[in-house]
């Protein structure tokens, strides 16, 4: 059984023991060997009342890995026409009286000039904190290979799931499930997550605490690492310039990568303007762990004043031994002296998404920014025909999905045609900067739009007939018993 499959497992076993606990069962796995379809309907509306859940593909998500659980509990796949019943009584009840959403949300791309102004408000105008510095330069780095690459945050960051995390799915299965889950990922938290507490506050939380035991010294993540990393001084092939720097960076976490493994490599080169430079990046991250082997790459001069000359072409900067393991994104942690860089711990998915959550918020775009922006503007651009367009084969191998399965066109494609109808029917030019700004997501973007309602603002409002009512019947039971806890 795939990881993803035994997560999603364990978390609907962890909704299914909870509510076992509501209905007095003492013992979960007796529960579910005599559950029926009326038991199952009952969990589905816990999970409606109890749960953050908006979208019916949400509620239907928990009922397929329910059904894998009562087939893993009992050695056996639950009654056909039971199970038509409890769909049909979401599909129906639930889904009217939770006003469950069914539409099909947004899929905003994320182009050049979408990046561009990231960048530039998150390293010019964000006022936000960071625990670290280096978080900040992590970031920054992630977003330029999840758009260079058109990977998944799982491929960089620790997206596994630990017992002290909050009961959120993240879904990683096979390519033909994308569609479902891709829904997931931006609809289940409808809410920014920058209204939340920040993820290092509590030295308490596991992810942010300083534990440099045996245990996580040896762990593996599966992140991206330095071993994943090869950097190169390459000799110019204009006499009199500087050498260049070239990076090539190997993949190998994909989703179902445990099943059916397609590592993919990705070519870098140095870049005109700094700030869409990975290769600055990622060099700028090694300097700092000292992580290149030769002596005296401290700082970045080194790395521009070589002169390499006929008959070597390239030289591959080595990496020390000890640091082939460490992940390039490394999570802020307490210490005794104050939040700083873990020299182990891989950076966590949550606090990678609360990041690009802010950021997006903070940067004035009206949809929610999420990895799958990044996603669908890399696929979206090898597919444009507009330019020199690379083959189906070779868009199906930078997505990572397998031949011949029609994922990018059922998930992934812009939902905006590219090309203007009018302008072909009346054979005219188009205006491509009209065309690309009305493809991308930043079509509504104002840095200046407030994150937060003016106090003024909220005093206006009258007040909630249903707090007002709520309150009024806990003064009632206060009056009637004396206290509430």
């Amino acid at each position: 059984m795939q990881d993803a499959t035994k997560e999603n497992i364990t978390g609907i076993c962890r909704k299914w023991k909870k509510f076992c606990e509501f209905r007095n069962e003492q013992y979960w796995r007796a529960a579910i060997q005599k559950c029926n379809k009326g038991i199952t309907m009952m969990f589905l509306r816990y999970i409606c009342e109890n749960y953050r859940v908006r979208t019916f593909s949400s509620v239907h998500q928990y009922l397929l890995q329910f059904k894998q659980l009562y087939n893993r509990i009992n050695g056996r796949h639950m009654d056909t026409n039971d199970a038509k019943e409890v769909f049909k009584y979401l599909n129906t009840i639930l889904a009217k009286e939770f006003t469950l959403r069914r539409e099909k949300t947004a899929k905003p791309v994320l182009g050049a000039d979408d990046l561009i102004l990231l960048l530039t408000h998150h390293w010019a105008r964000d006022t936000s904190i960071f625990p670290t510095e280096d978080q900040r330069l992590a970031l920054a780095t992630i977003m330029l290979l999840l758009i260079y690459t058109g990977c998944r945050p799982a491929e960089l960051v620790d997206a596994g799931k630990v017992k002290s995390a909050i009961d959120r799915d993240q879904i990683y299965e096979d390519d033909n499930w994308d569609e479902e889950y891709e829904g997931l990922d931006e609809t289940k938290d409808d809410d920014p997550t920058y209204e939340n507490p920040e993820p290092w506050i509590d030295p308490k939380v596991s992810d942010c605490n300083d534990k440099d035991d045996e245990e996580v010294l040896t762990q593996e993540y599966k992140a991206f690492c330095y071993e994943d990393i090869r950097l190169w001084i390459v000799r110019n092939p204009t006499p009199g310039e500087h050498d260049l720097l070239g990076m090539e960076i190997t993949l190998a976490h994909h989703k179902g990568a445990d099943r059916k493994p397609k590592p993919t490599t990705f070519l870098f080169h140095e870049e005109t303007l700094p700030i869409l430079c990975s290769v600055s990046y990622i060099s700028a991250i090694a300097i700092r762990d000292n992580a290149i082997k030769v002596d005296g790459f401290t700082h970045v001069e080194p790395f521009f004043v070589s002169n390499l000359q006929d008959p070597t072409k390239a030289v591959l900067i080595h990496w020390k031994p000890e640091k082939l393991k460490t992940p390039i994104f490394r999570q802020a942690v307490w210490t005794f002296d104050g939040l700083s860089t873990s020299a182990y711990k891989a950076l966590r998915y949550s606090t990678f998404a609360y990041y690009l959550d802010r950021l997006g918020w903070t940067a004035g775009f009206a949809q929610k920014l999420t990895s799958y922006c990044f996603r669908r503007g890399t696929g979206n651009a090898v597919d444009d025909t507009r330019f020199p367009a690379a083959s189906t084969a070779v868009r199906d191998q930078v997505m990572r999905h397998n031949p011949q399965t029609g994922v990018f066109y059922g998930s992934y494609i812009n939902e905006k045609v590219r090309f203007i109808v009018q302008d072909v029917v009346l054979d005219q030019p188009t205006n491509i900067g009209f065309l690309r700004a009305f493809t991308h997501i930043s079509l509504m973007c104002d840095p200046r739009t407030p994150i937060n309602i003016p106090e003024e603002v909220l005093k206006a409002f009258p007040p909630d007939p249903k707090i007002i009512e709520l309150t009024r019947e806990r003064e009632e039971y206060k009056r009637q018993y004396g206290s509430y806890r």
